[in-house]
């Protein structure tokens, strides 16, 4: 049994799994003076980490991370998980805008997700916080997050502090500072992002003023749409 406490921030496409993972990785720094923290973006990556850090003698690990491997570990009851979502046809809109790439691979990466979040209910461990809250009534979803990871012994004043520091206005200055950042950046796709925060540049931009009707054809919509059709009415409320 690992002695180190696995936490994994998953998520729809462009729905706030980077907020979810600032949040898990400054809670844990109000806990203790440093924390693994890291975006794994292959299985394989992911059990490499894993390995450094009970190497480490971590006692909690943080991970931006969207796998099979996040349910083996839940299923073994030895890791906690947030999962985050939003309306797929304004994620799809948002996560081709922001990576450049073509409608079919959004629609596919965002069906695939709403597939985990299917199979994350049938599991134990798993935190489901829609973006509206995060964006809405961000000191509220934070709480929930330290709730969920076991951290009663936080003060409203750490939980507040968080929260504010993962604001949606404060985490998109940051974004736009990147933009004459002096920090090494990693690229990726049309963009690039923080190391630390995993923040994009020009990371957030519209939020929930986004209007997928504004950025899809008609008849994108209709294709998503087909594809989303399992999915259809519930996520006309999120």
């Amino acid at each position: 049994m690992s002695a180190v406490q696995w936490i994994f921030c998953s998520g729809m496409p462009r729905s706030a799994s980077t907020w979810s993972y600032n949040v898990a990785r400054l809670l844990t720094m109000k806990r203790q003076n440093s924390v693994w923290a890291n975006f794994a973006d292959t299985p394989e990556t992911l059990d490499k980490q894993l390995g450094e850090a009970e190497k480490q003698h971590e006692t909690v690990a943080v991970f931006k991370f969207h796998s099979e491997r996040v349910m083996q570990l839940l299923q073994a009851g030895i890791a906690v998980n947030v999962f985050t979502y939003r309306h797929p046809l304004a994620a799809i809109a948002s996560w081709r805008e922001i990576f450049g790439l073509p409608l079919d691979i959004a629609v596919r990466v965002t069906t695939d997700a709403l597939r985990d979040m299917d199979r994350y209910q049938r599991l134990p461990g798993t935190l489901f916080v829609a973006m509206r809250d995060v964006v809405q009534s961000g000191y509220a979803a934070t709480e929930r997050v330290a709730s969920h990871l076991g951290y009663s012994s936080l003060s409203p004043e750490h939980i507040a502090e968080v929260a504010c520091t993962t604001s949606t206005d404060q985490m998109a200055k940051m974004a736009e500072s990147l933009r004459v950042s002096k920090a090494r950046l990693i690229d990726v796709g049309f963009t690039r992002y923080d190391p630390v925060t995993h923040l994009h540049v020009g990371h957030i931009n519209r939020g929930l003023d986004r209007n997928y009707r504004q950025d899809l054809t008609e008849d994108e919509i209709a294709i998503c749409r087909a594809a989303l059709q399992a999915w259809f009415p519930a996520y006309e409320s999120w």
